[in-house]
């Protein structure tokens, strides 16, 4: 019974993803049928709406949406509820959908709303980031420490390798353990939406700050001119290296639009106006060209 119940999240995180992928877009009734029984007294009547709200994936934002602005109190929290754990679990496009229609409603002063939108456009930020590390990297960038997870995941490849028995699953956990390390560790309404736990980084409205970034240009650089159009999605970058990269003068109209702290150009090739014209671009960033 306890090996039953400790899979339980593994039952309905499988029952979302099948639901998506199989079911059919439900129709308006049934997606307000849904909608209407968050509010129910049954936890397992709740539990059931939501899986099926949360497999109906971007056709049921707009009734939620609708619901959290327009029902009483109780139910908008619930349907808000559902909103957030929809726009974690979905793709981007999804995601997208939710902070949109969020800032649509923002008007109708429900209380959460503009944490809710906070959290979601910080989430967006990040997959924006990653996507973007993503694409340097593949464009053959390379970005501080690197070296060193390469190296980490190195090692560790050749310790399994020569002791397969080395890496263990995890034991079986019984579930009235489960139950007093969840009650003893978190407050009553943290880290549930719901019914649903959600990562503490949501619930109180933070994420893990983001490491100043570091990256480097050089020679093995495949993207081009265009290419460093990518790193417009990083934000803030501490450090930028340009080491003998295969650049041209239109490389710097990219670079001029970037939160820089540092520009270090070694080995390029390109003209001193060009140079000139960055700096201007560039007050509050510390360009060195060549060691000067």
């Amino acid at each position: 019974m306890h090996k039953w119940l400790g899979r339980m999240p593994w039952a309905f995180t499988w029952l979302f993803v099948l639901g998506t992928a199989l079911g059919a877009s439900p129709s308006a009734d049934q997606l307000q049928c849904w909608i209407c029984q968050l509010g129910a007294d049954d936890f397992a009547v709740r539990a059931e709406a939501s899986c099926k709200l949360l497999a109906a994936g971007d056709s049921a934002v707009e009734s939620l949406l609708a619901s959290a602005c327009n029902s009483a109190p109780e139910a908008a929290s619930q349907a808000g509820s559902v909103l957030m754990q929809l726009a974690l679990l979905s793709d981007e496009q999804t995601l997208h959908h939710v902070i949109t229609g969020l800032e649509r409603l923002a008007d109708c002063k429900k209380a959460g709303l503009e944490n809710m939108i906070k959290e979601l456009e910080t989430r967006q930020a990040r997959l924006q980031r990653e996507r973007a590390v993503a694409t340097i990297r593949s464009l053959g960038g390379k970005f501080e420490g690197d070296e060193n997870v390469m190296q980490e995941a190195a090692d560790f490849t050749v310790d399994t390798r020569a002791e397969p028995s080395a890496v263990q699953p995890p034991p079986e956990i019984p579930v009235v353990q489960i139950v007093s390390t969840a009650d003893q560790s978190i407050p009553m309404g943290v880290g549930f939406i719901a019914d649903a736990y959600v990562s503490p980084e949501f619930v109180n409205g933070s994420e893990r700050k983001d490491s100043e970034l570091i990256i480097t240009i050089d020679e093995n650089w495949r993207g081009g001119d265009a290419g460093l159009a990518a790193l417009l999605e990083l934000g803030s970058i501490e450090k930028l290296r340009l080491h003998q990269a295969p650049l041209t003068d239109a490389a710097l109209d990219q670079i001029a639009a970037l939160q820089l702290q540092v520009l270090d150009i070694e080995g390029c090739r390109f003209t001193g106006s060009a140079i000139a014209k960055l700096r201007q671009c560039l007050p509050q960033a510390k360009v060195l060209v060549d060691g000067k």
